[in-house]
């Protein structure tokens, strides 16, 4: 979040120095913390899905060492 913060700070910035710039309101703002957050949460579940995937295949290279040496 603080990433979007610095670039509202710089869009804010950069619309007082520029006449062809609009301001960036508190919905826009709003709107882009809410895609920050959106974008984070996706991550962190595909990240979670990817650690589940390793952790099952993992697994499954155990369970054919263990029936391989049971032979």
């Amino acid at each position: 979040m603080q990433h979007v913060n610095m670039w509202i700070e710089d869009e804010l910035q950069a619309a007082a120095r520029s006449d062809h710039r609009k301001v960036l309101d508190e919905d826009g703002c709003s709107s882009l913390h809410e895609v920050a957050r959106k974008i984070y949460a996706l991550g962190v579940h595909d990240g979670c899905v990817q650690q589940s995937n390793r952790d099952t295949a993992r697994r499954h290279r155990e369970r054919i060492r263990a029936e391989d040496g049971a032979l």
